[in-house]
């Protein structure tokens, strides 16, 4: 399921992109966008927990803003080949969310009540390209590995002026990290977003941190905030061997710091 899925019907288009599980967890994004602008944006978190598999759903405002928007979880409740339920009962809408996957095709359904009157909405997707690494920006999922950690991201497509994307890191087998990105356009010019989250989704990790673009090339773009503390820049380049590298750097107690994350594109 580590792969991103794109659908579109009724006016409206919808992107679902997921790491690979890692660390007892896998991280998610869904966006849909109408007539060019985002109308819903979600981050999601798919962990092991003592009662069993459960979803974290954090709807995200606009900018990533300070209060996050609403949060809801859910329990695994059935388990098939093709098809994964999770439920919260105390819950009116969704009540249930459904995904199956079949023949190339991911349906997400949510399933419950509306003004005591029952409720359904399907989303249908189909598997997204891989990865966007000769024209723009690099989409798509990416996955790589180091000492004793390994790290994922992925992509939606560009749409409504934005991108939306996760990174997870895994470190002896537990997860480290967890962090919402918003790649978006605006009239100053493109700004990157980042949002560290806790273990269950429940609140986020300090406030999100915008890095404006500060140049950008053929195959590398680099994200500058220098009254952020650590990092003050985030680098991505595209290599020619397909390779893509992502590296934090800035200065910590007054010394050059830097961290990379080497990644290679992510198959299903």
């Amino acid at each position: 399921m580590n792969v991103c899925w794109r659908g579109a019907a009724g006016g409206e288009v919808y992107d679902e992109c997921w790491t690979a599980a890692a660390g007892g967890s896998r991280m998610g994004v869904f966006r849909i966008t109408r007539g060019g602008k985002t109308t819903l944006r979600m981050a999601m978190l798919m962990e092991e927990s003592p009662a069993g598999p459960r979803l974290h759903i954090q709807y995200l405002n606009q900018a990533l803003a300070d209060p996050p928007g609403r949060y809801f979880s859910a329990t695994l409740a059935s388990r098939a080949p093709r098809d994964v339920v999770f439920e919260n009962p105390e819950l009116p809408f969704p009540r249930r969310l459904l995904y199956r996957v079949d023949d190339g095709s991911l349906l997400i359904r949510l399933e419950g009540e509306v003004d005591g009157k029952g409720m359904r909405t399907d989303y249908v997707l189909q598997r997204a390209p891989v990865v966007n690494g000769n024209a723009g920006w690099p989409g798509g999922c990416w996955r790589g590995s180091g000492p004793s950690r390994e790290f994922e991201e992925c992509w939606t497509a560009a749409e409504g002026g934005s991108r939306i994307g996760v990174f997870r890191m895994a470190r002896d087998g537990k997860t480290t990290l967890r962090e919402a990105i918003l790649l978006e356009d605006l009239p100053a010019g493109q700004v990157m977003t980042v949002q560290h989250y806790q273990a269950g989704f429940t609140r986020p990790h300090g406030k999100a941190t915008g890095f404006p673009l500060a140049r950008s090339a053929a195959s590398e773009w680099v994200f500058e905030n220098r009254a952020h503390d650590f990092p003050q820049r985030i680098v991505y380049r595209l290599g020619s061997d397909g390779e893509l590298l992502a590296r934090i750097e800035g200065e910590r107690g007054g010394k050059p710091a830097a961290v990379d994350f080497p990644m290679k594109p992510a198959r299903p």
